[in-house]
């Protein structure tokens, strides 16, 4: 079977991993970095680009993952490369919020150039996997055309909409879900070993909490839903008066205090803005306007 030529811009530790997992699934790739030393590792795998604008010469299909934006434009943006992605597809998987993803594929369909602006859930090291999930949005005949070639950086491939920064903005939500909950999680470790709490004690009784975080993402998913947040469970004012006993036991073990104080400014707004009686997915209401 004949493969498509793949050119990966940016080998970093995720565009390493991205080039090295289309090189194992024996697609023809061109590598290219800004830092020579780092396309070593590819030498005698795959072929070596000499320039960015080579790169793209030698690809249908044109992968890019570096810093930020800023360095992604500094790249694109020069004659040589415009005129080698012409007609071709660039797939921008740089973390970005949606507005870059809005301004360059604008800069794309400008210059004649199919974009798709992507987004992975994983470390380098779950490239590949089975479970690893990668949006994408944008053109939707981009994405169909290469989605045999993407499908193996990920098992989890997921086409979320034509309006291109919609990978990036559900891409920022989840992670915004994992580092909040993190972050709570090894504030809470603190305040236990404060209290010479062992560890070894701590951690399994977290983890015995997933099942009543799924069970409240399934609640909030239908109270906001039907906008509709009375229940029977614990109101908002309840939350608020244990979140306030977290910080006062943050603030008596003289332990950094952002967490504890994010989620009193949190529920207080929510609960100041009339839904104290209200279940906790109420405080959802209170997000849609900064405070």
């Amino acid at each position: 079977m004949k493969h498509i030529h793949i050119g990966v811009l940016g080998l970093g530790q995720m565009g390493s991993a991205l080039a090295q997992c289309f090189v194992a699934n024996e697609r023809p790739v061109i590598v290219w970095n800004r830092t020579p030393a780092k396309t070593q590792a590819f030498s005698g795998l795959t072929v070596v680009a000499t320039s960015a604008a080579d790169a793209c010469e030698q690809a249908e299909l044109v992968v890019m993952c570096v810093a930020d934006y800023t360095v992604a434009h500094s790249v694109l943006d020069t004659d040589e490369v415009r005129a080698s992605l012409r007609g071709k597809t660039l797939v921008q998987l740089t973390s970005c919020a949606p507005a870059d993803a809005r301004r360059s594929e604008a800069w794309a369909r400008k210059h004649g150039i199919s974009y798709l602006d992507a987004a992975i859930l994983n470390y380098p090291a779950g490239v590949g996997d089975e479970h690893t999930a990668i949006f994408y949005s944008g053109e939707k005949s981009s994405f169909d055309k290469f989605q045999t070639e993407l499908a193996v950086l990920g098992g989890l491939t997921q086409y979320v909409g034509n309006r291109v920064g919609a990978a990036s903005a559900l891409d920022c939500a989840l992670l915004e879900f994992y580092y909040a909950a993190s972050t709570g999680l090894l504030h809470a470790a603190a305040l236990c070993e404060a209290e010479e709490i062992p560890l070894d004690q701590y951690f399994p009784a977290a983890e015995a909490l997933m099942p009543l975080l799924q069970s409240t993402s399934t609640a909030a998913q239908a109270m906001i839903g039907a906008r509709a947040y009375a229940g029977n469970q614990a109101t908002l004012a309840v939350h608020l008066g244990a979140i306030k006993n977290i910080q006062r036991a943050s603030v008596d073990s003289g332990l950094a205090n952002e967490i504890p104080d994010a989620l009193v400014k949190a529920f207080s707004r929510a609960v100041a803005g009339g839904r104290g009686v209200e279940e906790l997915p109420a405080v959802f209401e209170a997000q849609l306007q900064p405070g």
